[in-house]
């Protein structure tokens, strides 16, 4: 065979080979999503889901969170595409344990967690709407004629549901709370260990001059969408819903960053 056209054909394979190899790559990421309990089309896992065509069309998935326009900039979360509920939050603080330190700071990215998983609104109560000229803050997207809910009728999330956290967290693992006690002396520097207030914690590292921090699980020096981690607010560092839970992650169940195995989730944090 022709050297140039050896060399063609062993290049164009190579491009193929790639292009099938990313083109997987895309499938895995969508099917995380896609078909699991954060898909809430019709087409979705079990919860509540909405079918139907409408003025806009037939439900979109990623439309109940993100925007790629338009979105609520007062949100710490990436395009967030709902207003955050107005519902006064009661949480888990020293009432609940008199060891805990830290106490908690209203802000963090839970709130956005919080529009839909604190059952006070319709989860298709959206900041831009689908379809051109959408924009009307605070408005049901599939909430007329034309769409329908399998299990509520208004769109909220069932009261009896344990994804229903309602207002009060109380009986919830603390969330927009310092990290280990109460907070962390940071000595300076990208991947420095951590100093925690409180010895009952194990220590993280921190990364891009210590504006994340976050749990080594592979040891590879980098963060991981399966490594627990941290939000930086406030010059410290905050455990939030995401800190153990990734929406996109169907891999564990329960969207957990990692298997909860041996409570392998629980240990990574707290050095029992």
């Amino acid at each position: 065979m022709d050297k140039r056209l050896s060399g063609f054909l062993g290049r164009y394979l190579l491009g193929l080979g790639g292009a099938l190899l990313l083109s997987a790559m895309s499938m895995g990421v969508q099917a995380q999503i896609s078909g699991s309990k954060h898909d809430l089309t019709s087409t979705g896992g079990a919860g509540n889901k909405v079918s139907g065509t409408g003025a806009n069309g037939s439900p979109e998935i990623c439309v109940f969170c993100h925007t790629p326009h338009a979105s609520n900039s007062n949100v710490n979360a990436p395009l967030w595409n709902k207003a955050v509920s107005s519902s006064v939050l009661t949480t888990y603080s020293q009432t609940n344990s008199s060891t805990m330190d830290g106490s908690v700071t209203t802000g963090g990215v839970s709130l956005a967690c919080l529009s839909c998983h604190d059952g006070s609104q319709s989860m298709d109560v959206l900041i831009n709407v689908p379809g051109s000229g959408g924009l009307s803050t605070g408005a049901r997207a599939y909430g007329g004629a034309g769409y329908t809910w399998s299990a509520t009728a208004d769109g909220k999330i069932v009261q009896s549901s344990i994804a229903n956290l309602g207002v009060d967290l109380t009986n919830d693992h603390p969330i927009q709370v310092p990290y280990c006690g109460g907070g962390m002396t940071l000595s300076g520097g990208a991947g420095v260990l951590t100093n925690c207030a409180d010895s009952d914690f194990n220590a993280p590292v921190t990364m891009s001059s210590n504006t994340i921090a976050y749990f080594d699980g592979n040891s590879n020096s980098k963060r991981d969408k399966a490594d627990i981690q941290l939000y930086s607010r406030n010059s410290d560092y905050f455990v939030e819903c995401g800190s153990c839970h990734d929406p996109h992650n169907t891999s564990n169940g329960t969207f957990l960053r990692k298997s909860n195995a041996a409570s392998a989730v629980c240990l990574t944090c707290h050095n029992k």
